[in-house]
């Protein structure tokens, strides 16, 4: 047996003998505080002494278990020890630092690209993760969505403890159990004080990891929730940050203005938009998958700084052209948009149409101004 073996057996013979220590330790304060607290009912006015005692009594009535938990932590230690000796494998551990890419030529047209951030800048690859890109008109809801997933973290690590807590005291509850029993095995230890407050910290325990379970349900559909809606944003498969930083609050030139009419030039005239996409109002959806680097999607759900595309066949639409409106804001089940006829205030979209779904219109995302 090598010598660091022997100083093993030795830490785990100290720590079995201050368990035992401590269990006797456990039934002479369980056996001797009463008596004591009862001649403190029946004494004179609190003296000096016994104003000391009563100060310290739930120190001492902790001291049994402190000792339990050092010894514990002595075989944890050993065992520790063990399987580093035993182990004869290595553990490589790589490091991943952050990179600022360049993007273009502006000064500010770089992204802080995280380890694991994918960025996609060739037509057909994946599509972007959230933190890959954020605009700065969504950047409070990432902001948001950062500080609920820490907040979630900080929960499930606080769950974590409170369970190892729940599964140590669990430990020497038994543990006790069985120590009390060996001495008699008729024991009711159920009933013994010490084995009481071992239930009533696990009752109490449980009251915590209930409190802790519904704030992480509730915080995991929070990050849930913030996820989808910056997912809608999130530039679409084949987007290039190089098109799309450049875009993101700028103003479209004067001879776009000047070439566009009706309800196009009412869009130009509200957001940025890359040459090639103010089309025809039916071929806006075309436009967006034929200029893939701009990150372009289209869906179902409103969104403040969406475009919605009717189509010709829409009721609202020219039967020839289709139509586009901007939609201002969403309140509710409300969608509020303006348009070449509407071009100052805005209407409720149901006040002008009573089609608000279907397969001919749709809400275009541009990831550098819809709102998420």
């Amino acid at each position: 047996m090598s010598e660091v073996s022997v100083r093993l057996s030795e830490l785990r013979n100290t720590a079995e003998s201050l368990k035992q220590s401590a269990f006797r330790l456990q039934i002479a304060v369980d056996n001797v505080v009463p008596i004591i607290d009862q001649s403190l009912l029946d004494a004179l006015p609190a003296s000096e002494s016994v104003l000391l005692y009563q100060s310290h009594k739930a120190n001492i009535a902790a001291l049994p278990a402190k000792i339990t938990q050092f010894a514990t932590n002595l075989e944890h230690a050993a065992n520790d020890i063990d399987v580093a000796m035993d182990s004869q494998s290595k553990v490589v551990v790589h490091f991943y630092a952050p990179k600022r890419v360049k993007i273009g030529n502006s000064p500010n047209a770089s992204v802080l690209l995280s380890s694991n951030a994918m960025v996609s800048s060739v037509p057909g690859a994946d599509k972007m993760t959230i933190d890959a890109y954020v605009s700065r008109r969504n950047q409070p809801l990432f902001d948001e969505l950062k500080r609920t997933q820490t907040n979630l973290k900080d929960k499930s690590s606080a769950m974590a403890l409170l369970m190892n807590q729940r599964t140590l005291i669990s430990e020497d509850m038994t543990a006790l159990k069985n120590r009390m029993l060996s001495f008699d095995p008729s024991a009711s230890v159920d009933n013994h004080p010490r084995v009481m407050a071992f239930q009533t910290q696990l009752d109490q325990l449980d009251s915590q990891i209930d409190a802790v379970q519904v704030d992480i349900d509730r915080l995991q559909l929070d990050v849930n929730h913030l996820t989808q809606r910056l997912e809608r944003v999130t530039p679409a498969v084949g987007a290039e940050l190089d098109a799309i930083l450049p875009l993101e609050g700028a103003v479209n030139p004067e001879w776009m203005k000047n070439s566009t009419f009706g309800c196009v030039n009412h869009i130009v005239e509200k957001m940025p938009l890359p040459n090639g996409v103010p089309r025809d109002a039916l071929l806006w959806d075309d436009a967006a998958t034929q200029l893939p680097q701009y990150g372009i999607s289209w869906g179902d759900t409103p969104l403040e700084g969406s475009v919605l595309q009717l189509d010709p066949s829409h009721p609202y639409a020219d039967d020839q052209y289709g139509h586009v409106l901007y939609v201002e804001s969403v309140d509710g089940g409300d969608v509020w948009v303006t348009d070449n006829i509407h071009p100052n205030d805005p209407v409720k979209l149901s006040d002008i149409t009573s089609q608000l779904s279907g397969d001919d219109m749709r809400y275009l995302y541009f990831p550098w101004h819809t709102r998420a």
